[in-house]
């Protein structure tokens, strides 16, 4: 059954471990409160009110749990974002391991931080057409926000040259390394 669960949640085995775990121990913290509470209830002669205070410290942690379990099942792109895919080629004399470091540890960290707000990835093709290439995938929260950097096709903001010009060297070092073949901009439905 749990076979069935996880097919239709469509989660990868690592989230679903993840999510199996996260829910694991929010059960086990509801068994320890409802046990302590009955224990409450079955030990007058004891100090009642170190159980109570016992019993408030479970009831506020699993509260937490409550509250934070949804954000550890991983993010979901919301209605009406706009998701724009960069697609990359290596030049000829690059190899891949350098252009995969270089954009991973170098160039979607200072992205992030320079474009704050717009979330970067960086992927590579497994299968299918054009297998092993790769593109950054870059989502928008809405049009306006991909908007406030790219108004038109081919025309950036004076934002988004800002942005650019500070990432100076990163961006010239990827203008070695590989080359923009070409993008799209998808509005997710």
């Amino acid at each position: 059954m749990l076979d069935a669960i996880k097919g239709q949640a469509g989660l990868s085995n690592k989230k679903w471990d993840k999510a199996i775990k996260g829910f694991t121990i929010f059960k086990l913290l509801v068994i320890k409160f409802l046990l302590t509470s009955i224990s409450v209830f079955n030990n007058f002669d004891s100090n009642p009110k170190k159980l109570i205070m016992k019993d408030l410290k479970n009831l506020f942690a699993i509260l937490v749990l409550i509250s934070v379990f949804p954000l550890v099942n991983g993010q979901k792109i919301a209605k009406d974002a706009m998701v724009a895919n960069w697609y990359i080629s290596p030049l000829e004399d690059v190899s891949i391991e350098k252009l995969e470091n270089f954009i991973l540890q170098e160039y979607i960290p200072e992205l992030k931080k320079i474009f704050a707000g717009v979330n970067f990835y960086f992927l590579k093709n497994d299968r299918g057409r054009d297998e092993g290439s790769y593109s950054i995938l870059v989502v928008f929260k809405s049009i306006e926000e991909r908007n406030e950097w790219w108004p038109e096709k081919g025309v950036s903001s004076d934002k988004a040259k800002a942005a650019m010009e500070k990432m100076g060297k990163l961006g010239e070092k990827l203008d070695v390394l590989a080359k923009m073949s070409s993008w799209n901009d998808w509005l997710v439905l």
